[in-house]
């Protein structure tokens, strides 16, 4: 009998995963996405940051070059942190069936392939959950694969995995309360935490309100809670020693990261964070319905919490069904606004966030709530929901409307004054299509037969899930994947000179854009992942943030926190940052003059500089100082003769500068706003605009080159900006001859390491007044270093780079990463499998007293 259920929940799975594939795989065609047509989905994070890591990760499975420290990182970074976050699902292995041109092809694949194991999963949860085979676990279950949630974020692929997850480890939580073994329990919630700690974290959040959930309903509503403790002592435990056992068993991926993690800008503490002002109103209602999400407003949106009209109405149901308790009705209603309230709440959804409100993307807790409205529905759906008294089958309906309608209307008569807040047609006909599919809804599941109910089911859940999620894709701005795949493969050949392993360690800034037409908006942060070369850019949501402070205050742009870009690189940044070819904008390949190594021999004067983060010149001026004091000053602000300030009548907020200036020395002249507020593509000199920045740089800081001219040039330069300070725009120009010459200096002895895996070595030549190695990789605890053999501590300089000191003469310098917390993680891992084995052991010990007992 046991295998005969086995197989048959076997089969309703398998079913309710083919279903979601059919319908996300039609939305697909429909939009004749990769490898179904032409278009492909680079677009949002999609474009900037998964394409560029799947295909570093696909190189590293084909050619089994494995390192958890990455050049590709900006200056370089401890790689654990964005694999634990980004590339640790199981259907990464994939990638290597496809070229890396094609890797958008095996992204659209990966997604229709994680939705219909998310159906499937949920399909298999809801029949071992109530202990009955059914045909309708594979609408439900779909409706999960399908929900809102995914069709809000379905290109955030590394998060689809932990909704695989979620149902599997909720049964096998189901399993322990009901007496079973924890094994499920423990290797599901394992797998959903290394796949994706930070969704892992929010599951184990959920895992301690579902199983107070769980008891109570246990408990039918006759016990009280400490009769209820009492009575599920033993499997509370078993719970909670498995659910921590399966934790330790992670910190071998956890420990490392949390370590990685600090270092980024995510630790801070933002105050605001942690009030009670409510986070969402009105518009949550109408996220119940069809398109609630749509591209334009995928970074800022309510909770997503659709599930399907249908689910909805069976929720409905199930709170005024005549066959489920009162008891079950409050537990469920309070588990339900207990979610939704800790989503409005700011603290409360902070908390659930790791502490820090996401940076667009928001309420990634919302399908937690889509879950237990599912679950819920289908309970109401196996009691029968025709049983529901006759007025109810009038008003659940109604009901629904209003929210609806309350959800569209609500914010715009809160906003009436405001002509931008009328509805649109399209608003009006998605309400429409609502109010539509309920009152179908209500027919179908109050008034049909058995025979034509099925059939009718099947297709307005398939209706629902699709049309929701055309309208989620609705207005994305897709990629053109036959042009991506050309200009890749274009790029590539051009970058190969220096993407071929000659072994040496340097960098490249590629201003190549041949990639950027296969996109609607790419800015090339991450093109040294994708393309297989070491860098400078990064957009991450890892990325070291001392490094990212260290290159900004040199003169690089930073929009946020969780990028750098090289727009702002200039001779003196090149010199220091290692980098030996440039790419131009025409795609041809040189080699950078000012290259003189990954470091070179300075004095100690270097370490003691620590860099302004607004004052760059200054910045730039000190280090070179420091390199060659007899050579200075090497930076010389121009002499202004007339500053005119005209404030911009139709934008209030805008001022126009007319600046009259004479050059001071021959060389590149830079300007520096010290200020946000300039736009740098209104920037004129002599009446010629100057070439606008690569990426949308606009009121923010970093050093902008508004060409080369000779000493004595008299300059006319006009720009807008929102800040009314002349002083704070600095214009300086660099004396050419003499950094020639400091260049000329270090190229003899420049540090030119080789490197291997997390090795890097090389020799240095100092003279007797040389005592230190300046070199250019971002410092780290992980790195132990050996000079001529002797382990060497080495020191931080410039505020985020190294320092070893050296001795006169050569040197040997051997650099090893070693990844923190790596070592301890893995003790941590091994104790946790062997504490779980040792639980299951003295578990099984006691089954036979538990028998004794019963019988």
């Amino acid at each position: 009998m046991l295998t005969k259920f086995r197989q048959s929940i076997g089969v309703t799975t398998a079913i309710s995963g083919v279903f979601a594939l059919l319908i996300i795989t039609g939305v697909m065609i429909a939009y004749q996405i990769t490898p179904f047509g032409r278009q492909n989905l680079l677009f949002s994070d999609n474009a900037a940051q998964y394409v560029t890591f799947l295909t570093a990760l696909r190189h590293a499975l084909v050619t089994h070059q494995f390192s958890l420290y990455s050049f590709g990182l900006s200056l370089g970074s401890n790689a654990v942190p964005t694999l634990a976050y980004y590339l640790m699902s199981p259907f990464n292995l994939g990638l290597v069936f496809f070229p890396a041109a094609q890797v958008p092809s095996a992204i659209t694949l990966m997604i229709i392939l994680k939705v219909a194991c998310i159906s499937a999963a949920m399909a298999y949860f809801l029949q071992r959950h109530f202990e009955i085979v059914s045909g309708w676990a594979v609408l439900f279950g779909a409706a999960f694969g399908l929900c809102g949630f995914v069709a809000a974020d379905y290109f955030d692929i590394m998060w689809l995995d932990s909704l695989i997850c979620l149902p599997l480890i909720i049964n096998g939580l189901d399993t322990i309360v009901r007496g079973g073994k924890p094994t499920r329990f423990f290797v599901w919630l394992l797998f959903g935490v290394i796949v994706n700690y930070y969704l892992g974290y929010m599951i184990c959040i959920f895992i301690v309100c579902y199983t107070v959930y769980i008891i109570y309903e246990d408990g039918h509503g006759q016990l009280s809670f400490s009769q209820l403790l009492n009575q599920n002592k033993d499997h509370l435990l078993t719970i909670v020693f498995s659910g921590l056992f399966s934790l330790m068993s992670a910190m071998v991926i956890l420990v490392p990261t949390i370590i990685g993690m600090m270092q980024t800008a995510k630790h801070a503490y933002v105050s605001a964070n942690f009030t009670f002002r409510s986070m969402f109103s009105f518009p949550v209602l109408a996220q119940l319905g069809i398109g609630g999400v749509s591209y334009g407003n995928h970074l800022i949106h309510a909770p997503a919490i659709f599930s399907s009209l249908i689910v909805t109405l069976l929720v409905g149901c199930y709170f005024v069904h005549p066959n489920i308790s009162r008891s079950s009705k409050w537990h469920a209603a309070i588990f339900l606004l207990g979610l939704l309230l800790s989503m409005k709440v700011c603290i409360t959804n902070t908390i659930w966030h790791l502490f820090q409100q996401p940076s667009g993307f928001p309420f990634r807790q919302a399908f937690f709530f889509s879950f237990m409205m599912i679950t819920i529905s289908y309970g109401a759906w196996l009691k029968n929901a025709k049983l529901v008294s006759r007025h109810w089958k009038v008003a659940l309906p109604a009901i629904i409307m209003g929210c609806l309608i309350l959800g569209t209307f609500g914010p715009h008569f809160l906003m009436m004054s405001s002509a931008s807040n009328r509805l649109s047609s399209t608003q009006l006909g998605i309400l429409t299509l609502n109010i539509s599919v309920i009152v179908l809804g209500s027919l179908i599941i109050f008034t049909t037969g058995r025979l034509l109910q099925s059939c009718l089911m099947i297709g307005l859940f398939a209706g629902e899930l699709s049309g929701n999620f055309l309208i989620a894709m609705a207005g994305s701005p897709f990629g053109n994947q036959i042009q991506y795949q050309q200009r890749y493969q274009r790029e590539a050949a051009i970058l190969k000179p220096i993407t071929k392993d000659s072994g040496q360690l340097y960098r490249t800034n590629n201003q190549s854009r041949l990639i950027n037409n296969s996109f609607q908006r790419y800015y090339n942060y991450n093109d040294a992942l994708l393309f297989n070369y070491r860098g400078i850019s990064e957009y991450n949501s890892t990325i070291n943030d001392t490094t990212r402070r260290t290159l900004n205050s040199l003169g690089l742009f930073s929009k946020n926190v969780r990028r750098i870009s090289a727009q702002g690189l200039n001779p003196v940044t090149e010199m220091l940052l290692g980098v030996k070819y440039n790419v131009s904008p025409s795609n041809r390949l040189t080699q950078n003059t000012s290259y003189v190594g990954m470091g070179f021999p300075t004095s100690k004067s270097l370490t003691t500089i620590q860099l302004h983060p607004t004052d760059k010149f200054t910045n730039l001026e000190k280090i070179l100082v420091s390199i060659n004091k007899g050579e200075a000053p090497y930076f010389y602000p121009v002499r202004k003769t007339r500053v005119q300030l005209i404030r911009n009548k139709s934008k209030q907020t805008n001022y126009r500068y007319h600046l009259q200036m004479t050059v001071n020395t021959t060389g590149p002249l830079y300007l520096n706003a010290r200020l946000r507020g300039t736009n740098y593509t209104t920037i004129t000199v002599n009446g010629k605009h100057i070439a606008s920045p690569k990426v949308p740089a606009n009121r923010f800081r970093f050093l902008d080159r508004l060409g080369s001219y000779t000493k004595g040039t008299k300059l006319s330069v006009a720009l807008t900006s929102a800040i009314p300070y002349p002083e704070a725009l600095q214009f300086e120009s660099m004396n050419q001859w003499k950094f020639k010459k400091l260049v000329a200096s270090l190229q003899f002895p420049g540090y030119v390491p080789k490197i291997q895996g997390n090795q890097i070595s090389g020799d240095i030549i100092a003279n007797r007044h040389q005592r230190s190695a300046f070199l250019s990789i971002p410092f780290d605890k992980g790195w132990q270093i050996k000079v001529n053999g002797h382990p060497t501590a080495p020191g931080k300089v410039l505020n985020g780079l190294m320092a070893v000191p050296i001795k006169s003469g050569l040197n040997y310098i051997v650099l090893t990463y070693h990844t923190p917390g790596l070592i301890i993680g893995s003790i941590f891992s091994i104790l946790g499998l062997v504490s779980f084995i040792c639980l299951s052991m003295v578990l099984k010990l006691k089954e036979p007293l538990k028998h004794r007992k019963r019988s």
